[in-house]
C-alpha cells in the first residue's frame, strides 16, 4: 500500500507507559493503514472513545477518534467500539473485488481563483475526486489484526492498550 501510513501497535503498559510512544515509532509488528483509507473511514472513527497524550503534563486527555498527526491511546472502552467499527468495515470490504476502488477527497487541479468582486471562481473541469485503490485482502487482513489487538485489550484492560501513531 505505501505512502503516508498510520501505525497501530498492541502495547503492554508494563513495557511502555502511555508517554513513551516516541520509543515505539517505526516499531516492528505495527499494523500500517494508509492515510487515504483512514480518511475514507474517518466519520466512523469519531465514535471511538480515546485519549490524546500530553507528554509535558504527563496526562491523558479524553477524546473521540484518532489524532491523525500524533499519538492516540485506545483503552478497553475504546477497543470495544473500535472492534465493532473495524469488524463492520472488514466485512464490507471483504464483499468487494480484489482491487478495492474507492472515492477519495475532492481535489482541484488548479486552486480556485477569487475575482476582483470577491466571488470565488471554480474551473469545474479542473476538479475531481481522488481515486483510491487498495488490495482487498491486505486491507481486510490488516483490519483483522487490529481487531485482534482490540480483543486482547478487552481481555487484559489493566495491562494492554492500543497505540495509534498518526502520520
Amino acid at each position: 500500500m505505501g505512502g503516508l501510513d498510520h501505525d497501530f501497535l498492541l502495547v503492554a503498559l508494563s513495557d511502555f507507559s502511555y508517554f513513551d510512544y516516541l520509543k515505539l515509532i517505526r516499531k516492528r509488528g505495527a499494523v500500517h493503514l494508509p492515510d487515504d483509507l483512514m480518511r475514507y473511514m474517518a466519520d466512523s472513527f469519531r465514535w471511538i472513545p480515546s485519549f490524546n497524550v500530553d507528554r509535558k503534563k504527563k496526562k491523558l486527555l479524553p477524546s473521540q477518534g484518532f489524532h491523525f498527526y500524533g499519538p492516540t491511546i485506545i483503552r478497553a472502552e475504546g477497543a470495544a467500539v473500535l472492534e465493532r467499527v473495524l469488524t463492520a468495515w472488514a466485512s464490507l470490504f471483504s464483499c468487494g473485488p480484489e482491487k478495492l476502488e474507492l472515492t477519495g477527497s475532492f481535489i482541484y487541479e488548479h486552486p480556485p481563483e477569487i475575482s476582483n468582486d470577491g466571488i470565488t471562481v471554480l474551473a469545474i473541469d479542473d476538479a475531481s475526486y481522488n481515486h483510491l485503490a487498495f488490495p482487498r485482502d491486505q486491507v481486510v487482513a490488516r483490519l483483522n489484526r487490529i481487531i485482534r489487538f482490540c480483543q486482547k485489550v478487552r481481555q487484559k484492560p489493566d495491562e494492554l492498550y492500543i497505540l495509534h501513531l498518526g502520520i
